[in-house]
This record gives structure tokens, sequence and C-alpha cells, in this order.
């Protein structure tokens, strides 16, 4: 998908469940520069929502 360092590092936060402002503490980043990093990866990975991108991070189908 060509993910960028950084962008791999916000995906690996979103899986284990952490919100935007939770991952923005935890990089010390703004929350918006999250989101648009987040927006980023969703459009590299052709996934609209964190719940998709978890599903297509650990390999599960969407119809469960």
């Amino acid at each position: 998908y060509r993910l960028t360092p950084t962008e791999i590092a916000v995906v690996r936060l979103a899986c284990i469940g952490h919100t935007a402002p939770e991952i923005a503490a935890e990089r010390g980043v703004n929350v918006e520069t999250v989101r648009t990093q987040l927006k980023r990866v969703y459009s590299k990975t052709g996934t609209s929502s964190q719940a998709a991108l978890v599903r297509l991070v650990y390999g599960l189908s969407s119809s469960g």
C-alpha cells in the first residue's frame, strides 16, 4: 500500500483501538494531523473507517 513509516505507526495504534486523540497524544502531534494521516491511509488502502482498516490489517472479511 506504500504507507509511510509514520502512517504505519498510526495504523498500528489504530488497530489496537486507540482513537485519533489518543494517537495524537501518544505521538506528540495535533489531532488534526492524525486525522489527515488516517484519511491518507484510508485512501491508500481503499478503506473508509477505522473498523474497515482493522479488518483489512487482520485479514477479516467485511461480512463477518
